[in-house]
C-alpha cells in the first residue's frame, strides 16, 4: 500500500505556486490563479453580528448579508452559491441589443441624450440621426438578437474588420456602439464594458477611404 503524507503534498503545492493553500479561503485562490476580482467578501462575526457575513462583487451597493451561519467554510460556500445566482439571475434579465436599444438616439425618446442635455452637452440632432443610422444599418443586423452581455471584443473586432466601409465610418460606429453598452453597465445589464478594449483603426492606413463616400453618409442618416 502506498501512503502519502498529506503534509508533504500540501509543501509541493506550495513551493510550486508559492502561496498557502491551506490558509487560504477558496475565493482568494482564484485572485493567485489569474482572476482580478473577487466574487465576493466575507466578513467574520463579531460582537455585533453573530454570524458569518458576505457581500458580492456585483452588488453595486456592497450590502453584507448574514450566512447564518458561524462555521466559516459553510460561510464560503453560501457566498459563493449565492453569486452563481446572481449571475444567472443577471442573464435571465439581460435583454437583447435589439430590445435594449429600442429608442436610442431618436430626438425627446432617448434617455442617454435627455440626460446629457440636462447636464449641456446635448447631442446635436444630425449627430444623434448619423449614430441611429449605426444602430440600425449596422450593428443592430448583426448583433441585434444577441444578449448584451453574450457580447464580446472578439466578435465585434471580427465582424469588424470584414465591413467595407472607411476606418472614419468604422470608428464612428464603434463610438456608437461604445455608448450604448456604456449605457448597459451604468443600468446593471453587464458586469464590465465588452468594448472597453477595443481599438480605433488608423485614418492614415487608408488614405483614399478617410473620408465618406456619398452612400456611406446616405446610409449613416437614413432610418
Amino acid at each position: 500500500m502506498l501512503i502519502i503524507n498529506d503534509s508533504d503534498v500540501t509543501r509541493n503545492i506550495e513551493k510550486t505556486f508559492h502561496i498557502r493553500l491551506a490558509k487560504l479561503p477558496i475565493q482568494r485562490i482564484f485572485v493567485h490563479m489569474g482572476r482580478h476580482k473577487l466574487a465576493y467578501k466575507l466578513k467574520k462575526p463579531n460582537k455585533h453580528y453573530k454570524y458569518w457575513r458576505y457581500t458580492l462583487s456585483n452588488d453595486p451597493k456592497g450590502r453584507y448579508i448574514s450566512a447564518r451561519t458561524k462555521v466559516k467554510y459553510e460561510a464560503d460556500r453560501i457566498a459563493r452559491e449565492a453569486y452563481e445566482r446572481s449571475l444567472l439571475s443577471l442573464k435571465e434579465r439581460c435583454p437583447t441589443l435589439s430590445e435594449y436599444s429600442a429608442n436610442f438616439f431618436i430626438l425627446g425618446e432617448c434617455k442617454i441624450s435627455q440626460r446629457k442635455a440636462a447636464a449641456g452637452k446635448e447631442y446635436a440632432e444630425d449627430m444623434l440621426k448619423v449614430k441611429r443610422g449605426h444602430l440600425l444599418n449596422y450593428l443592430l443586423p448583426e448583433f441585434g438578437m444577441m444578449r448584451l452581455y453574450a457580447i464580446t471584443l472578439k466578435d465585434y473586432e471580427d465582424w469588424r474588420n470584414k465591413l467595407d466601409l472607411s476606418n472614419s465610418t468604422k470608428n464612428g460606429i464603434t463610438s456608437t456602439f461604445n455608448v450604448i453598452l456604456k449605457e448597459a453597465l451604468r443600468d446593471e445589464y453587464l458586469e464590465k464594458h465588452p468594448l472597453e478594449n477595443v481599438e480605433r483603426l488608423s485614418k492614415q492606413a487608408e488614405h483614399s477611404r478617410d473620408i465618406l463616400t456619398l452612400a456611406e453618409f446616405k446610409t449613416l442618416r437614413s432610418e
